[in-house]
């Protein structure tokens, strides 16, 4: 209290906590009342202190409105982690997370000097996002506040971060299974020479009697009834559904058909159990455009892979 020029108060000299009452006039206006301290004269009638007009403030009011603020606050952060099943509908999956947490750009910052001045702001160091940035990518995880100025929902990222997480171990997964898939056979050069043994092996099939330097020549094609066969789909492009034709002897173990996208994604897998001549129905009407592949499993080696084409 400024004990020097109002000596008459009586002030103590100690550190005071308090409000400003012309600040508090402004909000809470019944709380504020006006007084008066009286001149102070002498025995002559001089004045020894003029008169003072100052502004009190009702400090036994505020505790009633402190615990309402105090209860209103704790009812907006109960809601902000309130996450019951019984009180949610139209509950849906998150999708493309990984690919939204690919576009983000973590940064680190200081805030400018201008909002130091005018928002009394720290001049320390920070890692966030530009919230702008994040609403192009999501506008969900931002909101603005009253003064037009963007904020970033940092807990509504930990979903997103979540999914993001799955998406990538499943293409992780996928890799590896095609890895480990390979690894089977004694080498990776075996297994394309097999597929380039069983391409040439299929161009040659089912060829007409040909004539050679004037001598005739007749084709003989040999099967085994045992052998592995993967055909081409039918039709192939296709628009929305194509069929497989394959056959699995009969000491077959286990035999599986995997899809993957242009990208090595699985896209599907299907376990083929039935042994002999087998076809597989694919339909398709809901798969994007593009190059797809689909590969022969056959007790854990891969047999043969062949590409198929989507499009409109």
């Amino acid at each position: 209290m400024d004990i020097v020029n109002y000596p008459q108060f009586n002030f103590d000299d100690v550190l005071q906590y308090g409000f400003i009452a012309q600040q508090v006039e402004q909000v809470l206006p019944a709380l504020v009342h006006q007084s008066e301290n009286p001149e102070v004269l002498d025995s002559l009638g001089n004045i020894i202190h003029p008169l003072v007009v100052y502004k009190s403030v009702n400090y036994n009011a505020f505790i009633p409105i402190a615990v309402q603020a105090i209860n209103e606050l704790g009812a907006k952060l109960d809601k902000s982690t309130l996450s019951d099943q019984t009180v949610k509908t139209n509950v849906q999956n998150l999708n493309g997370s990984l690919a939204k947490v690919k576009l983000m750009r973590g940064i680190t910052y200081e805030w400018s000097s201008s909002a130091q001045t005018n928002m009394n702001l720290d001049s320390l160091q920070h890692i966030g996002f530009i919230a702008q940035e994040i609403s192009s990518i999501d506008p969900l995880l931002t909101f603005v506040d009253d003064s037009s100025l963007m904020h970033v929902k940092y807990d509504r990222l930990v979903p997103v971060l979540v999914e993001s997480i799955k998406e990538l171990d499943e293409i992780v997964q996928t890799k590896d299974s095609i890895i480990n898939v390979l690894k089977t056979n004694d080498s990776i050069q075996d297994y394309r020479l097999l597929a380039l043994e069983n391409a040439v092996n299929e161009c040659c099939n089912n060829r007409a009697m040909q004539t050679t330097n004037g001598s005739s020549s007749i084709d003989v094609e040999l099967k085994d009834g045992q052998s592995v066969v993967l055909e081409a789909a039918i039709p192939n492009p296709f628009a929305e559904q194509t069929t497989i034709n394959y056959f699995l002897p009969d000491n077959i173990l286990k035999a599986q058909m995997l899809f993957y996208n242009a990208q090595g994604k699985l896209v599907q897998s299907v376990e083929l159990t039935e042994k002999g001549k087998g076809s597989l129905n694919v339909f398709a009407q809901d798969l994007s455009n593009g190059i797809y592949t689909y590969t022969l499993v056959v007790d854990g080696k891969v047999f043969e892979t062949k590409k198929m084409v989507k499009q409109k």
